[in-house]
């Protein structure tokens, strides 16, 4: 890894092109992040959601590869202004992408979206209600609103269940 304290970026080379790291819950899990982009990871092997973003804003994942997770690929629970775009998820324990964020008492809209990614053999350990993409709350563990958010142009198949939940 490398930091370009100048351009304030932070650079990851992966031995090998990817990141494996079955012991850990998570690859990323960020609270109050903002203005970062993960561009062209492959994540495998992860025993919790590969990528959660708590509260984060303007976060990007694109061009990403998330396989064989136990939970979910990329979760953006609440925050505002984030994007899943052109990413490949497949191998899902539980759901692919899900996106949430604004506030429904004042309709403030949370502006994350989930657009021309490609999501397949997910709901592999939980078989009902883990959908593709899920706008609003997935789990118990994290129920918010999807206020002014999208899902676009997504490629989902090889579901037990259902594609999109609107919660």
């Amino acid at each position: 890894w490398a930091i370009d304290r100048r351009n304030r970026r932070a650079y990851l080379w992966p031995k090998g092109g990817e990141v494996v790291a079955s012991w850990t819950r998570n690859f990323v899990r960020a609270e109050g992040l903002s203005d970062v982009t993960f561009d062209g990871f492959a994540f495998r092997n992860v025993r919790g959601d590969a990528l959660l973003f708590e509260d984060c804003r303007k976060v990007t994942v694109q061009g990403c590869t998330l396989s064989a997770c136990g939970a979910w690929g990329i979760v953006f629970w609440n925050g505002s202004d984030n994007r899943a775009e052109g990413n490949d998820l497949f191998h899902l324990g539980e759901g692919g992408i899900c996106v949430s964020g604004g506030e429904r008492s004042t309709l403030t809209p949370g502006r994350t979206v989930a657009i021309n990614n490609h999501i397949g053999w997910f709901g592999e350990r939980l078989w009902s209600y883990r959908p593709g993409v899920s706008l609003g709350s997935m789990t118990d563990q994290y129920t918010t609103a999807a206020v002014g958010c999208a899902v676009e142009h997504n490629l989902i198949h090889h579901s037990r269940h259902m594609a999109v939940s609107i919660q």
